[in-house]
């Protein structure tokens, strides 16, 4: 059964994947209606959110070269370089974490 997800702003049932955009608000991934999100970003919170959505086409670029620059870290880097590797994990996990939570629950 799949969980219902509620818009952070108006509260609201988001019924569609369209309609679906996910942010960060200060480390923590926060779901929004289009709408609620541009007029968000208008006001005084606005300051704290992330201004590339984690499910558009921008995030999805950046998962993608994330994955592909931890690959490379792994398998060239020595010494710190391996350890800085480790950096490009946490946009892969925001947009997995936004995918399982969020994205997966709602209609096409």
């Amino acid at each position: 059964m799949q969980r219902p997800v509620y818009c952070d702003k108006c509260l609201k049932e988001i019924e569609y994947r369209d309609d679906l955009v996910t942010v960060l608000i200060l480390w923590v991934v926060a779901p929004y209606h289009g709408d609620c999100y541009v007029r968000e970003m208008k006001g005084a919170r606005g300051f704290f959110l992330g201004d590339h959505p984690l499910n558009s086409f921008s995030g999805n670029v950046l998962f993608w070269m994330a994955i592909v620059a931890t690959i490379l870290f792994a398998i060239f880097g020595d010494g710190l370089a391996k350890y800085a590797g480790l950096l490009a994990v946490v946009p892969v996990s925001y947009r997995a974490f936004s995918y399982f939570v969020y994205e997966r629950q709602l209609q096409k």
